[in-house]
């Protein structure tokens, strides 16, 4: 994956991002072999993380906004199972990750060590995630690959 789109949206540079897509545009009725804007916005890195999981995790909400206006898949999953979800649960703001859930995202999806966004958003004492996760459906009774409950007083039931 080109390193700048990365950069561009780790720092929250969708402006950037925009540029380069224009750019790929422009050149798509020419002989040079690109990808279209679509796949470059779900292009995935070496640990398979996307331009939106790095938005994300950085709590850049414009251009989260931005990537997901332009075709980004909240259900692509890095080499851990994670998807934009369930970093967006560890810090970014709630806007983000109402954003994200709105955009389709899968509340109860579990990463390679079967942890779902809500078992992040416990682990890092993120009260009101957990509101908006529970909202949307997610399911309290999922355990991870330890046997523990997304929610830490849960487990005092096992």
């Amino acid at each position: 994956m080109d390193f700048e789109y990365m950069s561009a949206a780790a720092y929250g540079e969708y402006v950037t991002i925009d540029e380069h897509l224009a750019k790929v545009k422009f050149r798509s009725g020419t002989d040079i072999q690109e990808p279209n804007p679509h796949e470059i916005i779900n292009m995935q890195d070496s640990y398979g993380l996307t331009m939106l999981m790095e938005a994300a995790r950085n709590n850049s909400y414009e251009t989260v906004e931005y990537l997901l206006k332009h075709g980004a898949d909240v259900h692509l999953r890095d080499r851990n199972g994670c998807t934009a979800l369930h970093y967006a649960c560890s810090e970014a703001s709630v806007k983000i990750i109402q954003l994200i859930v709105d955009s389709g995202a899968d509340v109860n999806a579990q990463d390679g060590e079967g942890k779902t966004p809500l078992h992040y958003a416990n682990e890092h004492n993120r009260n009101d995630v957990e509101r908006i996760l529970i909202t949307h459906n997610a399911n309290l009774q999922i355990r991870d690959n330890k046997n523990n409950y997304p929610l830490s007083w849960l487990n005092s039931f096992k």
